[in-house]
């Protein structure tokens, strides 16, 4: 119970501190064309796919996007992305149940605005 409890503190004030960290529109400039490195959940790389100077890596704007991978993405990644305003506080919530009962991270709560 003690664990519980320090760990929605914990949750809590990482909550309330994301109220109050700056947003800056600089985030969502590329910085450059390097290659994409795809890593698995233990950070094993899966694929590489490299730079438009390397290889076949290049910018792509948002309009340029299928909508359907859009919806494809956000079914995959953040099935309840459109019920919270980017931390989702009951997966978290879930999260941290289920990794106190098995005493090891089994699960993860990041959303797709956290990940971004």
């Amino acid at each position: 119970m003690k664990i519980f409890v320090i760990s929605l503190g914990i949750i809590l004030l990482v909550l309330v501190l994301s109220l109050y960290i700056p947003f800056s529109p600089e985030l969502l400039q590329p910085a450059s064309l390097v290659s994409l490195r795809i890593l698995d959940r233990n950070g094993y790389l899966l694929r590489e796919v490299l730079s438009d100077k390397e290889g076949k890596s290049q910018w792509v704007s948002l309009e340029d996007i299928s909508p359907n991978v859009i919806l494809a993405t956000v079914a995959a990644e953040d099935n309840r992305f459109y019920e919270h305003w980017g931390i989702d506080t009951r997966a978290i919530l879930r999260a941290t149940l289920q990794n106190i009962r098995a005493r090891e991270v089994i699960s993860g709560a990041s959303t797709l605005t956290q990940q971004v």
